[in-house]
């Protein structure tokens, strides 16, 4: 049993050997095979990305310009595989201001001639053989004029106060206008950009927040200049407070009395803690208006507020209205 597990040994092992050398024959046989075929010309075609520059100023591309060249070389075949399969594809630069642009009605154009690269490809890659076609043998930018116009920034914020907390002044946005660019039938018809919206909650202290400006649309080519602007608001803490003046007559008619019923009013107002001690009396003015006091119909007067203090926001007036008598 021994002996006949020793002689299957060796056979398996006899077998392997065989195995191992015919595996070695093929590969270098195939690998002849390889390289005499690849050193064989060949035509095979790439594709070569393209970037571009340098836009001219004042101007927007408006056509869809090709992003690759399709070029077909005769050449080793050890080189064209090389190249089509494992080399790295340097993108081709257009630089436009190299190239005049032509007006052809509103629009100007720039041809860029791409059959005058060859020799350069080659040299870019190493290459001993020729450029048989590119493709496409000229490629075409189209430009029109950059619109630009000015318009106002609307503020498209919300703002939420702590109890006891206002606006001391009107909201402020620096700059009030903006540049907006682009072309001219997406430009001419905005009249106005918003911020973007924003809610400022529980506001206790002044804002001081600079916000982007939205987009009117979404365009590569839109420009928006500047892009954001600052809002400012002051706040501040406020407390409620009356105050009791006299009613004076404006349009009184001549050689006419009239008394007035209540002859003062109370006005409750609020008012910021730090311009408190600044409110006096002599800061508002309430009148009625006698010019129609003869009507037939009229048996009480309006009271108007004509003066008071920028810095206050009045809550009420009490009466609103006065009931008046003409005295002969």
């Amino acid at each position: 049993m021994a002996l006949l597990k020793l002689i299957l040994g060796k056979q398996n092992e006899k077998y392997r050997y065989k195995i191992t050398v015919f595996m070695i024959c093929l590969a270098i046989s195939t690998s002849i095979w390889m390289l005499i075929k690849l050193s064989d010309q060949y035509s095979t075609d790439v594709t070569i990305p393209i970037v571009y520059s340098e836009i001219p100023e004042g101007k927007i591309l408006v056509n869809k310009v090709d992003t690759v060249l399709k070029i077909g070389i005769t050449d080793r075949g050890f080189a064209l595989a090389w190249l089509k399969y494992f080399g790295k594809k340097v993108p081709v630069s257009i630089d436009l201001k190299n190239y005049r642009l032509r007006q052809n009605m509103h629009q100007y154009v720039a041809l860029v001639g791409t059959q005058s690269w060859s020799q350069n490809f080659l040299e870019e890659y190493n290459l001993s053989g020729k450029v048989d076609f590119i493709h496409p043998d000229t490629i075409a930018f189209h430009f029109e004029e950059r619109y630009t116009r000015q318009v106002p920034v609307k503020p498209n914020v919300t703002f939420n106060f702590r109890k006891q907390f206002f606006a001391y002044d009107s909201l402020t946005i620096t700059p009030p206008q903006i540049t907006i660019s682009g072309l001219y039938q997406s430009i001419s018809k905005i009249s106005e950009v918003e911020t973007v919206p924003v809610t400022f909650n529980n506001l206790n202290t002044p804002v001081n927040e600079t916000i982007a400006i939205k987009p009117p649309f979404d365009d590569p080519d839109l420009r928006l200049e500047p892009a954001q602007v600052k809002l400012e608001l002051p706040v501040e803490k406020f407390t409620e407070s009356q105050i009791i003046i006299p009613i004076s007559y404006i349009n009184q008619p001549h050689n006419v009395r009239v008394k007035i019923f209540p002859e003062k009013v109370n006005i409750t107002y609020l008012v910021a803690l730090k311009d408190f001690k600044k409110m006096n009396p002599d800061m508002f003015v309430c009148s009625v208006d006698l010019a129609g006091i003869n009507e037939s119909g009229i048996n009480k007067l309006e009271v108007s507020l004509r003066t008071f203090p920028p810095f206050i926001k009045i809550v009420s007036i009490d009466p609103t209205e006065v009931d008046f008598l003409v005295l002969k």
